[in-house]
């Protein structure tokens, strides 16, 4: 409610195209969604991140409302916070009352859905389907800011579906994609398309880890991360990929709320740290 409040105070002129622009900053800068993520760093932190990076390009008053959007939200839901924060500013502010659908509602939908289907293997597809679709909207900053609600309704984001997909065999996981664009309220299309594929996981008693690489890996590098994230994890484990260009190299893999870094930077961030360390042993 904080971020409403202010708007309500100030007025509304302006803001949307300054969100605009900074939601495309954190659609584009995979650094920065990583940052902010990061539960470790202090709100005060990030807030002079946003300062020394946007304070000569937006106004003072938009500045406030992303620390204020900082303060409020968790850190995993703080970019698509930001990213909501362009359609939630159009709009009049009691309209923007209780905006997100609702992660309990994605879990009850599709658990129906995809409870009735026995067939493992069926799943499985339907889940490697639904991470492929949400690259593809990744990597499409205008599609996935339409399908996750910002400036279209729902009419229009099945239409996208339909358009795109309307030849698709599989009807269910047809469905799925319709679901999740179909929420009347804002809500980022990419993190409900990546929840139903963990459930369609679950269902089939594995865990989805989320493997960040620089480029892709081959199949056998693949399978060699799955069978040594299964063994530090106790669960049957199988990887999706993200190309980030912020790994350099090496993996980062998250496995539900844990993180297996063994990434490039992190072991020269490690360096640069036991270097500093030893320079102030002279």
């Amino acid at each position: 409610m904080g971020v409403k409040f202010l708007a309500a105070q100030e007025g509304l002129t302006g803001l949307s195209s300054e969100m605009e622009q900074v939601s495309e900053l954190f659609d584009t800068q995979a650094v920065l969604r990583e940052v902010f993520s990061d539960p470790s760093i202090e709100a005060t932190v990030k807030q002079g991140i946003l300062r020394d990076l946007l304070g000569s390009v937006i106004s003072a008053y938009s500045l406030r409302i992303l620390f204020e959007a900082i303060e409020l939200e968790e850190p995993g839901r703080l970019a698509e916070a930001i990213a909501q924060l362009p359609g939630l500013l159009t709009h009049a502010i009691e309209e923007a009352t209780g905006a997100l659908t609702t992660t309990a509602r994605v879990r009850a939908f599709t658990r129906a859905l995809y409870s009735s289907i026995d067939d493992h293997v069926r799943l499985g597809e339907i889940e490697h389907k639904l991470y492929q679709f949400a690259d593809v909207v990744t990597s499409n900053s205008r599609l996935r800011r339409a399908l996750s609600g910002i400036g279209t309704v729902s009419v229009q984001r099945i239409g996208i579906i339909d358009d795109l997909l309307g030849a698709e065999p599989d009807k269910v996981f047809l469905e799925s994609l319709r679901f999740a664009a179909s929420a009347g309220r804002i809500r980022d299309f990419v993190e409900v398309t990546g929840l139903m594929a963990e459930i369609a996981a679950g269902l089939r008693r594995t865990r989805v880890a989320e493997v960040h690489v620089a480029k892709p890996l081959s199949d056998e590098y693949a399978s060699r991360i799955a069978d040594a994230l299964s063994a530090a994890s106790g669960l049957a484990v199988e990887i999706h990929q993200v190309i980030d260009e912020g790994v350099i190299g090496g993996v980062l893999a998250v496995v539900g709320d844990t993180i297996y870094d063994g990434s490039v930077r992190h072991r020269l961030d490690q360096l640069r740290s036991r270097l500093g360390m030893a320079t102030l042993a002279r």
